[in-house]
């Protein structure tokens, strides 16, 4: 009798460790796909698996059940300078000062006369949901 005992106790043990590693894992994978670190100067909208939408403007870890999202910086500047290339326009390898970097602008007045503006335009996206 205590043979059996003792297998049924070893049978009892296993089982609940397996729904223990189980339910571990289960945990890992929600808490992996589920957190992500808003950085200071980004907005980020955030899609989750039941379809809501939601912005977040707040620096720190955030927490959205399998959620995807996306960051966009608070504010961007384009500039038009001399110097920059017209097929060079890569916003993510420009400086942190500048979003994107344009050739001068070419403007011909009504009299012929040709002229190569410079200009810089700085854009903020709205921190509010309904904006954003």
């Amino acid at each position: 009798m205590s043979e059996l005992s003792t297998k049924v106790t070893t049978n009892g043990s296993i089982f609940k460790l397996a729904v223990a590693a189980v339910i571990i894992a289960v945990v890992s994978i929600v808490s992996l796909n589920s957190f992500f670190y808003a950085e200071p100067g980004y907005i980020y909208h955030v899609r989750t698996v039941l379809g809501d939408e939601e912005v977040v403007t707040e620096v720190g870890y955030k927490f959205y059940p399998f959620g995807r999202y996306n960051s966009w910086k608070r504010a961007m500047t384009v500039q038009a300078i001399q110097g920059a290339s017209g097929n060079a326009i890569r916003a993510e390898k420009d400086s942190d000062n500048t979003s994107a970097s344009l050739p001068p602008m070419s403007i011909m007045f009504l009299d012929q006369v040709d002229a190569h503006a410079q200009a810089t335009v700085r854009f903020a996206i709205p921190s509010d949901k309904e904006s954003f």
